[in-house]
């Protein structure tokens, strides 16, 4: 896919001709919203081990699944940031909180919330992969949850919910909402990747002109 067309845009950061000026500018960049969704990541483990299990008591769940979510965070953020794993996985962790959290309120609407905030924070990346990696997830829990809400399967006497409001009507809405998500994501994604990248490379271009000027004075 050419990075130079639309659809290609929100994948420039993957671009083969970008400088090495580009490239540094990008994995600066990458690494500055590492740190961001890492905090993000923190303040969600503390509210699945806080707030998440008020209703039902499904405080372990928080601390123990959350920890565990949270500790694979700081694992990839301290071996790999700046790389695509990290934000693969910092991404992917943002909808296993949102999962957890889910579990916790046996399905509640407003658990759901999380997700779709976690996409806001994803744009944070000029990148489209991780936007895609927390649906995919996000997407497999919403259907293995409906699964086991239809065939009334528990784990550990915990039932399995995706929604306390019903099953098939409730997933054809979230399945819309998510590909509405992903749609809107993909333009605010190609368009700031793409504006990033024509920054720097303007100031490539004014370093090089000053650069020169110099020489001649």
């Amino acid at each position: 896919m050419a990075t130079d067309s639309f659809w290609g845009q929100a994948f420039i950061a993957y671009a083969k001709d970008n400088s090495v000026a580009v490239c540094d500018a990008f994995r600066l960049d990458f690494e500055s919203a590492d740190r961001f969704l890492l905090v993000v990541n923190f303040i969600l483990w503390l509210l699945v081990s806080t707030v998440g299990g008020l209703h039902y008591g499904m405080f372990m769940l928080g601390i123990i699944g959350g920890g565990l979510t949270f500790g694979l965070a700081v694992l990839a953020y301290g071996l790999a940031r700046g790389t695509l794993a990290c934000r693969m996985t910092l991404a992917a962790n943002l909808s296993v909180f949102a999962a957890i959290l889910i579990t916790q309120q046996h399905g509640l609407i407003e658990a759901h919330f999380i997700y779709f905030v976690s996409v806001a924070l994803v744009l944070v990346y000029k990148d489209l992969i991780p936007l895609l990696t927390g649906a995919v997830i996000i997407a497999v829990h919403h259907l293995g949850a409906a699964y086991c809400q239809a065939n009334e399967i528990s784990i550990g006497g915990v039932p399995i919910m995706a929604f306390n409001w019903g099953i098939v009507e409730p997933l054809i809405w979230h399945v819309a909402a998510v590909v509405f998500s992903i749609c809107a994501g993909y333009v605010i994604v190609a368009n700031s990747a793409k504006q990033f990248r024509d920054q720097q490379l303007m100031q490539s271009r004014l370093l090089e002109v000053a650069a020169r000027n110099g020489e001649v004075m």
